[in-house]
């Protein structure tokens, strides 16, 4: 777990009017990045996110992993706020992965992605607190607003 200090600094700097903002003027200003983690087994969809979350203003850190073994030993070793899987892989599916990361201490917001429809997996996304699911194919905008959204609601819990 990151100590409370890598992530907020006392905010001296003034907003220019209507300036968004997470944190109030005078409260405290996030400091390191939000990590987000993709993972798909597809390097296309990937590549495609990855850029769409790092062109922002938001100020997003993206690591990416092609499977669930992958996305593991990333979070042993850097951790991540927001978890951004596809449902359908080879070796370890989502849901077993989002199981593995559901048991840890530090728990990312997961949001799941899939082809095959959501309502299917009703069941599990309740089950394991999903904060969202998603059909693909996505929209850039799309993605950027869950990003935001989910590390938004994050902060808030």
């Amino acid at each position: 777990m990151r100590p409370l200090g890598a992530y907020f600094a006392p905010d001296t700097r003034m907003r220019q009017q209507g300036e968004r903002g997470t944190e109030p003027l005078g409260g405290y200003a996030p400091v390191k990045e939000s990590v987000i983690l993709i993972v798909d087994d597809e390097e296309r969809v990937l590549f495609v996110l990855q850029n769409a979350l790092m062109t922002t203003e938001d100020g997003f850190e993206v690591m990416t992993a092609d499977s669930g073994y992958e996305a593991l030993q990333k979070m042993d070793e850097v951790g991540c706020d927001l978890l951004i899987t596809d449902l359908i892989m080879p070796d370890m599916d989502g849901q077993e992965l989002t199981r593995r990361v559901m048991a840890r201490e530090d728990r990312p917001t997961v949001i799941w992605m899939t082809a095959h429809g959501c309502h299917s997996f009703a069941q599990d996304i309740e089950q394991l607190g999903i904060y969202r699911c998603v059909e693909k194919p996505l929209e850039i905008d799309q993605v950027r607003e869950l990003a935001r959204d989910a590390i938004g609601h994050r902060r808030r819990a």
